[in-house]
């Protein structure tokens, strides 16, 4: 069939008092799956990509490419593209920017700019900005909502099999049909929702951000769960996501991040009335003082939603299809920003190709992914990859990420550069099967 073959994975049985709680972990960091998936590319499948964004995106051209490398190409399942219709799209694209996106297949696209912002009709992006978008304010509730916009609009669309959340200094790390079909071979949503009683884990998952008000009759201490924010959702838990209210009112109401002590935190401009009304109860609570809080909504609400639904052992325990790089030495609450100048072999370091213990099959994943498409507008099905029989795609595995951030926009030249070095990047249009 067209499931994949999951390989050394280790299920933990966790018995609560109340219910029994499957929860998937892996007996080592270093010992993940890799995934054989059968059946190639099913057409007419997508990876929505929903772009999570600030307003601007500097790496416009990086995508640009990206989407003209994926229109370069079909599925060697899909019926052969005439030469004539493959360069009329091409050619379309290459004097409209609203015809780059939709000349390939593999991804959909989502923008949540800030409301009332729009994107000019000279970017590939404009026109695709959702509605009902929300006024997004950093490590409170609204960021989190914002992602359930995102989603809501994605699963309009039958085909978007899979979720990926990124934000616009995001840039790919692998050629377009890579990406897609890394992300298709991966059955399980790519976010960390599962837990374990060891300590480290507790203190992982920040566990102290739960408080005993939280508590639901479905919600429950040992629901609370911590994730990367850039996830892979399947279409399966997308839908709860964006259809939960139950743990949404909860973290509306209760996860936020409030200093008192900064003059900048003004609590009716910044957290929605029930958190004003929550901070208010507190602070009776504690002789009428205003105390500290940092809940970081977006990095609790979708894996705790996904606990709350037994769904935990459906996910792949680490989340990590989007890599940031984190230097705790520095004390600041972002990731590290990547210059021009750190992009190149810097990438390999990032496609972890060079580590021993945590090492990316690219060039396996890329030339079985090859074997999957041909170049558009060549009929007679052969691909530069392989024969199209077979169709068997190397997956890389979850501890491999697709996308990394955060990329300045001084770098967006140097992305482009490694674009055409098909032993690099390689997601240039001359580098595709």
């Amino acid at each position: 069939g067209r499931l994949p073959v999951l390989r050394q994975c280790c299920i933990t049985v966790v018995v609560a008092l109340a219910a029994t709680v499957l929860v998937w972990t892996a007996c080592s960091r270093r010992q993940r799956s890799r995934e054989v998936w059968r059946g190639g590319p099913h057409v007419g499948e997508k990876v929505a990509l929903m772009f999570l964004t600030r307003g601007e995106m500097p790496l416009e051209s990086v995508w640009r490419e990206f989407f003209m490398a994926a229109a370069a190409v079909d599925a060697q399942t899909a019926p052969p593209t005439s030469p004539k219709d493959a360069q009329r799209r091409m050619n379309k694209a290459a004097v409209s920017p609203a015809g780059v996106i939709p000349a390939q297949d593999m991804f959909s696209v989502y923008m949540h700019p800030p409301p009332g912002k729009s994107f000019p009709r000279t970017s590939i992006f404009a026109g695709r900005e959702v509605a009902g978008r929300v006024k997004v304010l950093w490590a409170q509730w609204s960021v989190a909502e914002a992602e359930r916009v995102l989603l809501r609009a994605a699963l309009r669309l039958r085909a978007n099999q899979r979720f990926m959340l990124l934000s616009e200094s995001c840039a790919p790390l692998y050629p377009p049909h890579v990406v897609w079909a890394e992300s298709m071979a991966a059955t399980r949503s790519r976010v960390h929702a599962c837990a374990s009683d060891s300590p480290e884990d507790t203190k992982r998952r920040n566990l102290d951000k739960f408080l005993s008000t939280m508590e639901t009759s479905r919600l429950k201490k040992r629901h609370w769960r911590k994730s990367n924010q850039w996830f892979t959702l399947n279409r399966k838990h997308a839908r709860i996501v964006a259809g939960d209210t139950h743990v949404a009112d909860v973290f509306a109401r209760q996860c936020f991040t409030y200093n008192p002590d900064d003059p900048s935190f003004d609590l009716l401009d910044v957290l929605p009335r029930e958190a004003n009304e929550t901070i208010t109860a507190f602070a009776a609570a504690n002789g009428g003082k205003h105390i500290f809080r940092k809940c970081v909504a977006d990095e609790h609400y979708v894996p705790t939603t996904l606990a709350v639904n037994a769904l935990d052992a459906e996910t792949d325990c680490l989340g990590q299809s989007t890599h940031a790089e984190w230097r705790p030495s520095t004390g600041e609450w972002s990731p590290h920003h990547y210059p021009a100048k750190e992009v190149g072999p810097q990438l390999k370091w990032l496609r972890k190709e060079w580590f021993a213990d945590r090492r990316c099959p690219a060039r396996a994943a890329i030339t079985s992914a090859n074997r999957l498409f041909r170049h558009r507008g060549r009929s007679d099905g052969s691909s530069s990859g392989g024969a199209s029989g077979g169709h068997v795609y190397q997956a890389m595995g979850p501890s491999c990420s697709v996308m990394a951030r955060k990329f300045l926009p001084e770098a967006a030249p140097a992305l482009l550069a490694g674009a055409a070095d098909c032993d690099g990047l390689g997601f240039d249009r001359s580098c595709m099967p």
